[in-house]
């Protein structure tokens, strides 16, 4: 999702070995938790579908979204009653080491499970909500930064 180059320069060896793996573990959380808080939520926005790229849905999908859905999942692809969003949103579970960060998220059945009569025939919407645009990136590098510089800051007035 994202590339980093770390380096050592300016600090030294021996507290790069021991705390440099713990601040950028919380680092790397920060950022997982600001994806899921900020980022994720602009993929239910009407806007989204030209933002992310969303797949093509099909003319009989999209006429039975304009019937059926309920509030905004009337026009945004990724919506139809908004359970997909609800369960998206709540209660997600950080996790981080010094080189991953993870979010985990629950997901209604169909938002992950293919149209059985007719595979194929669905968008690939854990892709789409991964997208994350050029903008967004730069947005989450420049925070993931200071965070980043902020931690080890506070863990050398430690020492």
């Amino acid at each position: 999702m994202f590339n980093f180059q770390v380096s050592r320069k300016g600090i030294a060896r021996k507290s790069y070995n021991r705390s440099f793996r713990e601040e950028f573990k919380n680092t790397l959380l920060y950022a997982v938790q600001y994806w899921h808080e900020k980022i994720l939520p602009r993929h239910f926005y009407v806007s989204a579908h030209g933002k992310y790229r969303h797949q093509r849905r099909d003319a009989e999908w999209v006429q039975n979204k304009r019937k059926k859905g309920r509030g905004q999942g009337k026009f945004i692809d990724l919506l139809f009653k908004g359970t997909a969003r609800r369960w998206l949103t709540h209660n997600p579970q950080y996790s981080a080491t010094s080189r991953l960060g993870k979010v985990k998220m629950e997901a209604p059945p169909y938002f992950v499970k293919p149209n059985e009569k007719n595979p194929g025939s669905q968008p690939d919407k854990v892709a789409e909500l991964k997208l994350i645009t050029r903008d967004e990136r730069q947005e989450m590098a420049k925070r993931i930064h200071k965070h980043l510089i902020r931690q080890i800051k506070q863990a050398e007035k430690k020492r």
